[in-house]
């Protein structure tokens, strides 16, 4: 009746739905991306940075509700994934597509990821893994 491939691919999205709900985080099925910074990527701390996305749904013009989280990826930092419990962006015109940010003083790293949010849902999949240096 259903074939084996199909019954694998419901498994891994309820898989998926269930990371999500465990963990906490909402996530749009309409989802974005970061487009920068992109794979590899150097950050230095103390510096102006520019981050991008695309979002695939047309937020309202006035939607000023974006919040930016960076999360390390693989060995804990200060004991956690997330680097910051607080956004170190907030008050984001998801619109804009963009935004200039001063890079925060972390722990030097070489698989930091950003994540836009908009209330409490993901509304871009983790950037690809950047590094964060100290100047």
């Amino acid at each position: 009746m259903f074939s084996t491939k199909f019954i694998a691919t419901l498994a891994t999205l309820a898989t998926l739905a269930a990371s999500a709900v465990a963990s906490g985080v909402e996530m749009r099925g309409d989802i974005g991306f970061i487009k920068m910074p992109a794979a590899g990527d150097v950050w230095k701390v103390g510096r102006t940075e520019t981050v991008q996305w695309r979002l695939n749904f047309e937020p309202p013009a006035d939607a000023a509700d974006g919040k930016l989280f960076l999360s390390y990826v693989g060995e804990d930092v200060d004991g956690d994934h997330h680097t910051t419990n607080k956004p170190i962006a907030e008050g984001i015109t998801l619109k804009d597509g963009s935004l200039d940010i001063l890079v925060p003083n972390v722990k030097p790293g070489e698989q930091y990821r950003l994540t836009l949010f908009s209330g409490e849902s993901a509304i871009t999949k983790p950037s690809q893994p950047f590094s964060i240096t100290q100047q």
